[in-house]
């Protein structure tokens, strides 16, 4: 019970001797959070599925590469191949993982536990198979449709379709060819640049003879059934720099016929043929051994990746590098493409062969 004794506003009065009863009962309402007692336990749940989706988008990706120990020679000829193949992936956010396998692949007889094992773990960007898995490349594509898979062979019409996501590779070699012929042309006709005039050639060869002088020449030696793009393009570059004059021509009907080729090698240096471009597989050992014995430098497909023999005798080799070919793959699917991947042609030139070409030319 309070008495009203403090002043009133004006205009207002006490009119009543009688105390003034407020009932001043007054309710302070205070806002409860409730935390229930799991709350630790789902904010460490929510932490760690959150580390986990970082982890996930930081981590590398991938790159299963399934290669038989006969295959790594081709594949990654080198430490240093195996690490630039490295090092290149890594620049594309990915990781090189090798699995060793035997190569004793049938259509029947794959342990599929044992390939498949390692794809478990996810994150794969792209799983590459040698042409040693030629017979399960289809089916290994089948049986993951979501993993990009990239066979380093041919496939063949004969092979009927394949699952989408499995990927080809094709290696087109003639701007390799043509860069070859456009090099040597110029080594040939003496050019830092310019071509030579049209039918500079019968002048220079008199030039030439009447100074006692051999005039070098190149040969190609093909068959026909073989490279023929190939040598084309060849030919296309060395006559953008150099006298159609300094290049012969001869076919091989039979591929294997090695006293044919001899016989040709040996008419060819005779009329001053000093580098060959040799586009006969079959006959190739014979063609390096006439020239390992007679002098002259080759240029060759693929010498570089298949041991590097006869190294003093080849000048030039196209290679496929695969290595690079499977970078550029990953890059590919990045942006969108399928079906067939573009290899990588690389044309190596052989120091060894240089540095021999240089001490016989000092040396005349």
């Amino acid at each position: 019970m309070l008495w009203c004794r403090r002043p009133l506003p004006p205009g207002i009065s006490c009119v009543s001797e009688m105390p003034l009863v407020v009932h001043a009962k007054a309710e302070r309402h205070r806002l409860r959070l409730r935390v229930p007692r799991s709350a630790p336990a789902l904010m460490s749940a929510l932490v760690v599925l959150l580390a986990a989706g970082l982890y996930a988008c930081a981590r590398p990706q991938r790159v299963i590469l399934y290669m038989e120990a006969s295959w790594k020679e081709f594949l990654l000829p080198s430490e240093a191949a195996s690490q630039d193949l490295r090092d290149t992936l890594r620049r594309l956010g990915c990781r090189l993982e090798t699995v060793p396998t035997d190569g004793s692949y049938s259509a029947s007889g794959a342990d599929w536990r044992v390939l498949e094992e390692p794809l478990s773990g996810g994150n794969v960007a792209l799983a590459v198979l040698s042409p040693f898995m030629k017979p399960i490349a289809g089916e290994m594509a089948g049986r993951n449709p979501e993993l990009p898979v990239l066979y380093l062979g041919e496939i063949g019409a004969s092979s009927g379709p394949m699952p989408p996501n499995m990927l080809s590779v094709s290696f087109d070699k003639r701007s390799a060819y043509r860069e070859a012929g456009r090099e040597l042309g110029l080594r040939l006709s003496g050019s830092a640049g310019a071509a030579p005039e049209a039918g500079g050639g019968d002048s220079d060869r008199r030039a030439a003879e009447s100074d006692g002088r051999a005039m070098e020449k190149a040969a190609v030696i093909g068959s026909a059934d073989a490279l023929q793009e190939e040598i084309g393009a060849f030919r296309e570059g060395f006559l953008e720099s150099a006298d159609e004059y300094l290049l012969m021509t001869r076919l091989v009907e039979d591929a294997g016929d090695e006293i044919r080729v001899r016989t040709l090698l040996a008419d060819l240096k005779d009329k001053g043929a000093r580098y060959y471009l040799f586009a006969v597989p079959r006959l190739l050992p014979s063609c390096m051994d006439f020239l390992l014995r007679e002098g002259g430098v080759a240029i060759l497909e693929d010498w570089e990746r298949s041991g590097g023999a006869y190294s003093d005798n080849v000048f030039m080799t196209v290679e496929e590098d695969y290595a690079q070919t499977i970078a550029a793959a990953v890059e590919a699917l990045r942006s969108g493409a399928a079906g067939e991947i573009a290899g990588v042609v690389r044309l190596v030139r052989n120091a060894a062969a240089a540095a021999e070409e240089s001490r016989e030319g000092a040396a005349s």
